[in-house]
């Protein structure tokens, strides 16, 4: 289970989607490249470049991204990856929203046989201007090479905006293959003309199989010219069997290249 990629843009499903304010349709995509250390739990520590392209499509109640993911390691070895995902939301009625979403996702590590998954969601939200919660549940399918497994989460989240900060708090319960986990994240975003900086950090906790621990991840975006800009981040996320991913720490140098937005 190699293979989360090691610039983690939001923390579980965390994924390309989020919820779109676009008053009209736009269009988004970004490629980053740059070089990261990784220390995946059981193996040694190793240098890496990335590539990594992002397109995100948004209107006020459509969500399409997808993303792309090429690492390789200083041994020569590598690891592809791939994530589409797509959400819908309706109004209810006041202040609540129906939403549907979707993904699927490969991750293959050099030429070990390669992990997948392709995964509904529905959500029910009741939102404000500055604040809103949601229950949600998901469920579809988890593939290792030829086998698959049916993987079950659970989740309820809440969320606010104070003048230039959002903040999210998400607990997450996951079964998959006989190991089950909960996992409770609080994130927060600020941003203002020249710099954004993202942050989370998690619990993962009532594990049978899934491991313990705390883990948090720190983001900073720093414009440099136009449409360039610098990348960093580092710290620690946590194993992910539906999804085909082992613990580890990290550290990311790059540059991200707004193609259009």
């Amino acid at each position: 289970m190699l293979g989360r990629r090691p610039f983690v843009a939001a923390a579980t499903t965390a994924v390309i989607l989020g919820g779109a304010t676009a008053v009209d349709a736009q269009t988004s995509g970004s490629v980053d490249v740059g070089g990261s250390w990784l220390d995946y739990e059981g193996f040694l520590g190793s240098g890496a470049m990335f590539v990594n392209p992002t397109l995100r499509f948004d209107t006020p109640n459509t969500s399409l991204g997808a993303s792309g993911n090429y690492i390789v390691f200083e041994s020569g070895r590598h690891i592809v990856q791939g994530l589409a995902a797509g959400a819908w939301r309706v109004d209810i009625q006041n202040r609540i929203l129906g939403e549907i979403s979707g993904s699927a996702g490969l991750n293959v590590y050099d030429d070990n046989p390669g992990y997948g998954h392709l995964l509904g969601r529905a959500r029910l939200h009741v939102a404000g201007k500055l604040s809103g919660a949601w229950v949600g549940a998901a469920t579809g399918q988890s593939y290792e090479g030829s086998s698959s497994t049916t993987p079950y989460e659970m989740e309820l989240g809440a969320w606010t905006v104070v003048e230039n900060v959002a903040l999210s708090a998400v607990a997450t319960h996951t079964w998959n293959a006989g190991i089950n986990y909960l996992d409770m994240v609080g994130s927060g975003r600020w941003r203002d003309r020249f710099i954004e900086v993202n942050g989370s950090f998690g619990l993962r906790t009532m594990s049978d199989g899934g491991g313990e621990g705390v883990y948090g991840e720190l983001r900073a975006n720093i414009p440099i010219w136009q449409r360039l800009s610098a990348q960093i981040s580092g710290g620690r996320y946590p194993s992910d069997n539906v999804r085909g991913a082992i613990s580890a720490n990290y550290v990311n140098f790059g540059i991200r290249l707004d193609a259009f937005r």
